[in-house]
C-alpha cells in the first residue's frame, strides 16, 4: 500500500471512528449522564433518628414526615407548607416552608396560630436515609441529624391514619 493510501484510510478510519463515537457515547457516560442530571428527591413518608429508640420512633409516625407530593413537611408538634424547592446539589435539597410550631409559639410568647418561616436542608446518604437539618425561627441552631427511612409496617401505619384522619375531616 501507498503512503498515499495508507495516510486516506487512516484519515478516513479515524473520521468514522469520532462520527460513531459522538453519536453513541459508551454505556459508563450515559450512566455518570443520568446521575448528573437525575434530581435527587427523598422518598414520602416517615423517617426517625438510627438509634436505640427507632422502632419505637417509627411506631409514633417518626420524627419527620416528608409528604412533598402534598407539599407538606411535619414533626414533632410542628408542620409546615412547602413554599419552594432548591435543589443545592445533585444529591441535596433546600426546601422553604411556612410552618406552625406550637413549642416555638409558645417559647416566643406567641399566638398558638403564629406562623414561622423555616427551611430544612436534606442531603442523601443513601436509598434509605439523608441528613437532616431544620431552622428554628428561621435560624439554624441545631445541627443536622441522620434521618433513616421507617419499616414498611411503620409507613402502612401512617398512611391508615391519614386516610382516616381526612375521612373525619370529610365528615365535618
Amino acid at each position: 500500500m501507498s503512503p498515499k493510501v495508507y495516510r486516506a484510510f487512516t484519515q478516513s478510519a479515524v473520521a468514522l471512528a469520532c462520527a460513531f463515537g459522538a453519536v453513541a457515547p459508551a454505556p459508563a457516560q450515559d450512566a455518570v449522564a443520568q446521575r448528573t442530571t437525575a434530581k435527587w428527591r427523598p422518598k414520602d413518608g416517615t423517617y426517625a433518628s438510627p438509634n436505640k429508640g427507632f422502632t419505637e420512633a417509627c411506631g409514633e409516625f417518626g420524627e419527620l414526615i416528608i409528604e412533598l407530593q402534598a407539599r407538606k413537611i411535619a414533626g414533632h408538634e410542628w408542620s409546615c407548607k412547602v413554599n419552594k424547592l432548591t435543589d443545592t446539589n445533585s444529591d441535596a435539597i433546600r426546601i422553604d416552608m411556612t410552618c406552625s410550631d406550637l413549642n416555638l409559639a409558645e417559647s416566643l410568647k406567641k399566638p398558638e396560630d403564629a406562623k414561622f418561616k423555616e427551611a430544612l436542608l436534606l442531603k442523601r446518604i443513601d436509598d434509605k436515609s439523608m441528613s437532616a437539618r431544620k431552622t428554628l425561627d428561621g435560624k439554624f441552631k441545631d445541627p443536622a441529624w441522620k434521618a433513616v427511612y421507617c419499616p414498611e409496617e411503620a409507613q402502612q401505619m401512617h398512611r391508615d391514619a391519614e386516610a382516616k384522619s381526612e375521612a373525619e375531616a370529610k365528615r365535618k
